[in-house]
């Protein structure tokens, strides 16, 4: 209902990437991971979100990058 909702975006990126095994997917949260950053601003947990999927991703650069930029 609202496609400028952080919160929403961030809550289904982190089910895909942190979820049961049959439910994860990181290709899918990716997406909603950078969007969150992207409208949450610098807020620590859409940061957070985005860290764990790029990890999830084997992008382990990026994931060091972003958790310390959460911190």
């Amino acid at each position: 209902l609202w496609p400028d909702f952080a919160l929403a975006r961030n809550n289904l990126a982190w089910a895909y990437a942190t979820g049961p095994k049959e439910f994860q997917s990181p290709e899918k949260a990716l997406p909603l991971a950078l969007k969150a950053v992207e409208l949450g601003g610098t807020n620590h947990n859409e940061l957070n979100t985005l860290g764990v999927v790029y990890y999830r991703l084997g992008q382990l650069t990026n994931a060091i990058l972003t958790l310390e930029a959460g911190i």
